[in-house]
């Protein structure tokens, strides 16, 4: 039962940390029925959306939430989320950039548009990006994963194991980078390497 003195946003948070995003729509719903210029709860119920696959709706919250509060960098990385994940390409950059005016050095962002390009087949350009968002965090492994990935498709061997390398000394369990390294070892011809480190990749899953 819900403390009466807790807001809709707490109620809805509340419920979001028990992975019932469903339940926290109504609320969320409800408050914006009174509460019409209030962003964050529109950015809330399009992150809600977001997490349950409602890219569509998702979307339309997201711009409710910059039409009333204007371009925060929190709803503009996530409606370009949205229409990342939407195929929208053009429109995600579009939002990606609104972001990097701001914060240029946005790892989440910059990794982001990286994957684009990698969607594209870019992969000298998604590797420019993911060398941008290394260097806001050089700890990060999910963009080493995909330097990793999109240096790979140039052939660039060596350097791919480098950045596989370097999760497996920030992450030792990363099942990804044990499976990809494996596979960059049987493409060299070094089976022993190759099945080691498939091995670890399921012990790792």
């Amino acid at each position: 039962m819900s403390d009466p003195e807790m807001t809709a946003l707490e109620r809805a948070c509340m419920l979001v940390e028990k992975g019932d995003n469903w339940g926290a729509i109504p609320i969320l719903m409800e408050a914006i029925a009174s509460e019409s210029e209030n962003s964050e709860l529109y950015k809330f119920l399009g992150d809600c959306l977001f997490r349950l696959n409602q890219l569509e709706r998702a979307i339309i919250a997201y711009k409710k939430a910059m039409n009333v509060g204007g371009d925060s960098i929190g709803v503009c990385t996530n409606l370009g989320a949205c229409y990342q994940k939407s195929g929208e390409h053009e429109k995600a950059l579009c939002m990606y950039r609104k972001v990097l005016n701001t914060d240029s050095g946005n790892k989440h962002v910059l990794n982001n548009i990286g994957l684009i390009r990698l969607a594209q087949k870019r992969f000298s350009d998604a590797a420019h990006w993911f060398n941008k968002s290394i260097r806001s965090d050089p700890n990060w492994t999910v963009s080493h994963i995909n330097m990793a990935i999109s240096l790979s498709e140039q052939q660039e061997y060596d350097l791919a194991e480098g950045h596989y390398h370097k999760v497996l000394e920030l992450d030792p369990h990363y099942a990804e980078a044990h499976l990809n390294l494996g596979m960059l070892a049987l493409l060299r011809g070094d089976f022993v390497t190759g099945w080691k480190e498939y091995s670890l990749s399921l012990i790792h899953i």
